[in-house]
């Protein structure tokens, strides 16, 4: 079966809507710190399923260059995430606002190695909801454990962090962060494990596919901290 660009097209519409929302939102009322990073996280979860639409519908030939590019959008997730997650928490935590620094940084490197290295990505094979990409190897392992280690910190971190607040509004957060996580990183993983063959070089698509889970969460997070208006 042909690729169909029905489910990511209506991913990439939901999320660029809630993007824009937010944004103009944000003008006058709510946290401003924080929701400029939940709407610049829906836009890089609205980037990664228009370059999928790019690269697979119509096309006989997916381009590598676009990709990459995919994989460049993709990479900055985890750590807006975890700089969101850093926001939310009061009292401000020095350890883990250097965390999330970190997690740029690192970010950023590998942003400039897909960038500069052409054989990031080798090949894609669009199935019919999602795509399958081929990986430099070794090397893209290098890769894979920063993006396993900063994805499973959105989970863990707020998990921990959850148990100690006394304040209500930072543990609905948190709350919603880790829920959204949760529902869209664990069943990706659940697929790849139980049918590796069909779904373990799809990850990134599958992740980005589930994600939506992840965008409505963020909405939700977005909407509490607009009606609470005063709460800065």
């Amino acid at each position: 079966m042909g690729y169909s660009p029905v489910l990511g097209a209506f991913t990439a519409a939901f999320e660029l809507i809630a993007a824009c929302w937010v944004f103009w939102a944000l003008r006058s009322r709510g946290r401003r710190n924080v929701l400029m990073l939940i709407g610049f996280t829906l836009l890089l979860l609205a980037g990664y399923q228009i370059l999928e639409v790019a690269i697979c519908w119509k096309t006989s030939e997916p381009s590598l260059f676009l990709s990459r590019m995919a994989f460049l959008d993709i990479t900055w997730l985890p750590p807006v995430s975890l700089l969101l997650i850093s926001r939310i928490v009061t009292p401000r935590s020095r350890t883990l606002v250097r965390y999330a620094h970190f997690s740029l940084f690192l970010g950023a490197l590998m942003s400039l190695w897909i960038v500069m290295d052409y054989r990031f990505i080798t090949g894609t094979i669009c199935e019919f909801m999602y795509a399958r990409y081929g990986y430099m190897e070794p090397y893209f392992h290098i890769y894979g454990a920063f993006y396993e280690i900063t994805q499973m910190s959105m989970i863990f971190i707020p998990a921990a962090i959850i148990s100690r607040s006394d304040q209500l509004r930072v543990r609905q957060d948190l709350g919603d962060l880790l829920l959204g996580s949760l529902l869209f990183i664990i069943p990706s993983l659940f697929l790849a494990a139980l049918r590796p063959v069909m779904f373990q070089d799809g990850l990134p698509s599958l992740m980005c596919h589930f994600a939506l889970f992840y965008a409505l969460f963020l909405v939700r997070m977005a909407r509490r901290d607009l009606a609470h208006a005063d709460y800065r």
